[in-house]
Order: C-alpha cells, then sequence, then structure tokens
C-alpha cells in the first residue's frame, strides 16, 4: 500500500520533474558504475521512491529537501484554507447560538440540558435578518384567517402569566400542550409520541422548553402527528424551528410591562428555593442590588425575539427586527387585560368553547389579576429602582410600547380580515 501511494506522488507533475532530473544525473553516472546502473534500473521499474533514498541522499540531497518544502507548503495552504472556509460559515452562526443559551435569571427556568440542539439552518435569517426567510416562513401572518391545520405556537415570556394561560389551555379548553410541564407527567425519554393525561389537562410527552426537547420533538416529526394543539417555549428560534409551511405555525404571546414583570420575578425568587436560579442570598438582597447583578438578565424580548442572549450590546437594529418580528407574526396580549386578551386568542385562533366552560375561564382570569395586585410591593415611576432598570432594559421598554400600539390597533384589522366581519364593527359588540 505504501509503495502504491509513491508510485501515485510520482505521476504528480512537480515529483514528476524532480525525477526526471535525477534520471538523467544517474544516467550519466551510471555509465561509469555498471552497479548503480543495476540499481537505477530497478528503481525505475518499480517507480518507488522509498527504494532509491539512500541512493539519491548524496547525489540530490538539496532538490529533495526543496520537494518536502513543496509538499508541507501545499498541506500548509490546504489548512490555511479550510480555515477561511469555516471562519466564512461560522459569521452565518453567531458564536452565541453555539454556546449554552442558558436562560437568564429572571426566567426561572432550569439550566440543565444533555446538549445544545442546534435547530436547521439559520443562514437566511442571520444574513438578512428579516422575516420573510426561515424560520420565520413557518409562521402564519398575524393579519391571514386561521385555519384549522395550523398549530397555536405560545412564546411564554416568564412572570407575564403564563401559569394561568397553560391552565386555561388544559382544563377549560382542553387542549393538548407540548411545554415544560409534559416533562414533569409524561415520559419524555420515550422513543414514541403519546398524550398523557394530569389534573391540569392534557400534555403530550413532549418538552419543548429546552434545545434538547426541541430537538427530540423534531426527530419524532411532534407536528406530523398532529397530537398536540399548542407548542409552548421560551426559546423561540429553536421553537419556530418545528414549524414549516408544511405544518405551519400561528404565533400568540402575552407581554407585561417590564417593570412589573421584574420586580414579580425579584419577589418570586426570593422564596422560589425549588427554582434552579433561586440563592439565598436573595433573601436579603434589595431590589435595587437585584437590577445591578450582572446575571440579572437585561433586554430579555429583544434578545430571545433575535437571538442574541449573550451579546453584550444591543442596537437599534434589534429592536427594529424585534418590532418587526411582534407586528408581522404575533397576535399581541397584555397580562394588564388578561381577559380581553384570553377572550381574542379564543376568537383569533377559532377555538371552540361551550358555555360550561366559559366561567372556567373567567374563574381563572379573575385569579391572576387578583394575584398580580397584591403579591409584591410596588416600585413607582420616576424612582431610582425605575430609572436603573429602564436603564438596563431600554429595548424591553421601547418594545413593550410598541406592543401597547399593536393591542389597540392590530385587533381591528386581525379580528375583521378573520372572521369577515364588516370594518364598522368594534371588538366590544362580538366580546
Amino acid at each position: 500500500m505504501f509503495e502504491a501511494h509513491l508510485c501515485l506522488l510520482l505521476h504528480t507533475p512537480t515529483i514528476q520533474r524532480e525525477f526526471d532530473q535525477l534520471r538523467i544525473v544517474m544516467s550519466q553516472r551510471s555509465k561509469k558504475n555498471p552497479l548503480l546502473l543495476s540499481q537505477w534500473r530497478e528503481i525505475q521499474n518499480r517507480g518507488i521512491r522509498s527504494a532509491s533514498e539512500n541512493l539519491l541522499k548524496p547525489i540530490k540531497e538539496k532538490s529533495h529537501s526543496s520537494t518536502i518544502v513543496k509538499w508541507l507548503n501545499i498541506v500548509f495552504c490546504s489548512l490555511v484554507i479550510m480555515a477561511l472556509i469555516g471562519m466564512v460559515q461560522w459569521n452565518f452562526y453567531p458564536l452565541s447560538y453555539y454556546l449554552d443559551n442558558r436562560l437568564p435569571l429572571s426566567t426561572g427556568y432550569s439550566q440543565q440540558e444533555t446538549y445544545e440542539a442546534e435547530p436547521r439552518n439559520l443562514r437566511s435569517y442571520y444574513s438578512d435578518r428579516t422575516v420573510n426567510h426561515y424560520p420565520f416562513t413557518g409562521l402564519a401572518d398575524v393579519s391571514t384567517k386561521a385555519s384549522e391545520t395550523e398549530t397555536a405556537f405560545y412564546w411564554h415570556i416568564p412572570r407575564s402569566g403564563g401559569t394561568t394561560l397553560k391552565h386555561i389551555f388544559g382544563k377549560c379548553l382542553h387542549l393538548v400542550q407540548a411545554s415544560r410541564t409534559s416533562a414533569e407527567y409524561c415520559d419524555v425519554e420515550n422513543k414514541k409520541l403519546h398524550v398523557c393525561n394530569t389534573r391540569i389537562g392534557a400534555f403530550v410527552n413532549a418538552d419543548t422548553s429546552d434545545n434538547h426537547g426541541i430537538q427530540r420533538a423534531n426527530e419524532l416529526k411532534l407536528l406530523a402527528s398532529g397530537l398536540t394543539d399548542v407548542i409552548i417555549s421560551s426559546r423561540f428560534l429553536h421553537a419556530i424551528s418545528l414549524f414549516d409551511q408544511q405544518h405551519t405555525g400561528r404565533a400568540f404571546t402575552i407581554i407585561r410591562d417590564p417593570l412589573e414583570r421584574a420586580v414579580s420575578t425579584f419577589y418570586y425568587l426570593k422564596n422560589a428555593d425549588w427554582e434552579p436560579t433561586h440563592k439565598d442570598m436573595f433573601k436579603e438582597m434589595s431590589f435595587m442590588e437585584y437590577i445591578h447583578r450582572d446575571d440579572t438578565g437585561s433586554d430579555w424580548m429583544v434578545r430571545w425575539l433575535t437571538g442574541k442572549q449573550n451579546e453584550p450590546v444591543l442596537t437599534e437594529k434589534d429592536l427594529k427586527l424585534a418590532k418587526m418580528i411582534l407586528e408581522k407574526k404575533f397576535l399581541i396580549l397584555l397580562t394588564e387585560e388578561m381577559r380581553i386578551s384570553v377572550d381574542r386568542l379564543i376568537t383569533y385562533m377559532g377555538w371552540e368553547i361551550k358555555d360550561e366552560y366559559r366561567n372556567c375561564v373567567k374563574e381563572n382570569v379573575a385569579k391572576v389579576s387578583r394575584h398580580n395586585k397584591s403579591i409584591h410591593p410596588q416600585v413607582k415611576v420616576g424612582t431610582k429602582e425605575y430609572n436603573a432598570l429602564k436603564s438596563k432594559n431600554k429595548f424591553d421598554f421601547e418594545l413593550y410600547d410598541f406592543a401597547l400600539e399593536l393591542f389597540r390597533d392590530q385587533w381591528a384589522v386581525v379580528y375583521r380580515r378573520s372572521n369577515g366581519i364588516s370594518s364598522n364593527t368594534t371588538h366590544e359588540a362580538v366580546s
């Protein structure tokens, strides 16, 4: 095998020229030495360079060294080219995307994952940064009418009323969910998907709250199975990689005032010793100290919408993209307007609800309203704490203001287009 490789080497242009030069030199010298002539003919006939090393070294040492250098240069250049290609490809996949995309302290989610699963090619997104390419093409535009073949996607923003919404899905609307709760009640390591019934509703055994679970859901073809009605995840870009034009998703989210959400998170973590992000020091910590901690999340919404969870600095372009995503792909719900939000969502998705279950919805909505008003002290606008928090989350505050505008303006267009109602009909008349 080694001799065969050498024979192939001798047929390359560079080595062949060197070999021809040596052949001329040897032919001249071998006329004076019969033994040298027979050895040289043997080398020529077999084409094996290894057999001629000792013979050629004293005669053509310089040429031999030159050939080695040339081959080393070829190898080095090849490695450089491969490295450059890798760097070009890497630019389409930010380093933050391959690192541990752990949720900031403010989320309350577990950071223990088996591996980080990369969704399908995000090259077009990271190069063009618009909503006209994958992965957003798997989500329906908010202005289009909902279809029975679509699957609802709830982008869960922590501490914004998500638990209440999940209870409404399971206990009131009887929808099958795929979420973090699936891991608490179902066998999420089973090689087959199935639905498990719990005291809080039905869940498919697919945990879509982390990258490992999302990858598993993709491999087991969760959407094609038709087992789930709602997919719930905070990992926006990873989760929507499950959708495509054959299995479309329809997105919505419930957004809370960033100040209220931060205060709620802080007081929740003070006592939530079951959460991985809980620390004993929180019990004695002030809200201002919490704000200035390095691991307290900043601009959570903009970062997760744009895939820049670990970027040190965000730009106006990131905020612009986040606004574009919300405007084109999301039905906006508000924690502060939970009753109206749930009514809008049911109508928007075309979900049927029996009269007997409407009281269930009303009870859960009333419960979250009471809970948000009394659970923790309030931080007033204009205080030092407020200014410090807004300085650290300026893009999220701007995105929230934009979401308020969408909540006010988008419903008239969305409701009419989804249901064929005349433009004179108001939401109050149908809710």
